[in-house]
């Protein structure tokens, strides 16, 4: 009995260790539940840019043209038509795909979109062209545009290939279901495209090997 009551303070501190191992583990338990709880019910966004071409399924797209866009490519399209009798328009299209690899389906987003033009050498040089830039939203509409789990749409934001040299930029903004709102997406984030013969004018015709400025100057 004597050894028992002297033994019973270490037994009292081992009984309280161990409680408080379990209570620890429970909480850690029940945060690991708690926290994948919390992303089951989130909305995680990947987006994925592609140049579309003659050929692709065009009409797996929902066209969302905003007039900022068709304004730039109609004017630099006239330009380079205009200007370089011997340029190719490519009928490339810059497409976005927007997956939702979440458990929340996505129920309202706003892309903002920046595009940067850079005329390339001839345009510059010749027609002292500047750099343009250019800011435009395109939002969701209806409950087309819905996107569910491990669902995605595809968008068109606009044609390209007559420009010199651009570059898209976006950022998103979106709501899923639970009304929760996120700034941030996953993937593509900015995607370019050139035309070599707009950045470098049209080819100068030879006689006998000889281009006209190099006649004229030999003149």
């Amino acid at each position: 009995m004597q050894i028992l009551r002297s033994i019973q303070p270490l037994i009292n501190l081992i009984t309280a260790i161990a409680l408080m191992i379990y209570a620890a583990a429970t909480i850690a338990t029940f945060l690991m539940i708690k926290k994948q709880t919390y992303f089951q019910m989130r909305a995680l966004l990947f987006v994925k840019s592609d140049l579309i071409g003659p050929g692709f399924f065009l009409d797996e797209y929902s066209i969302k043209y905003d007039h900022k866009m068709e304004a730039l490519f109609e004017k630099w399209e006239e330009n380079v038509t205009k200007n370089i009798s011997n340029i190719e328009i490519s009928g490339k299209y810059l497409g976005l795909t927007l997956e939702n690899k979440g458990m929340s389906s996505i129920m309202n987003w706003e892309i903002n979109v920046e595009v940067y033009i850079e005329p390339g050498g001839y345009f510059r040089e010749k027609f002292q062209s500047r750099p343009e830039k250019a800011t435009w939203k395109i939002k969701y509409k209806d409950a087309n545009d819905v996107i569910d789990p491990k669902d995605e749409i595809k968008i068109i934001i606009g044609e390209v290939g007559v420009f010199p040299k651009i570059k898209f930029s976006w950022k998103i903004n979106f709501t899923d279901i639970h009304n929760n709102h996120y700034k941030y997406f996953s993937g593509d984030k900015i995607k370019e495209d050139t035309n070599v013969v707009a950045c470098q004018g049209p080819k100068e015709e030879k006689n006998n090997g000889i281009s006209k400025k190099q006649a004229k100057k030999k003149d």
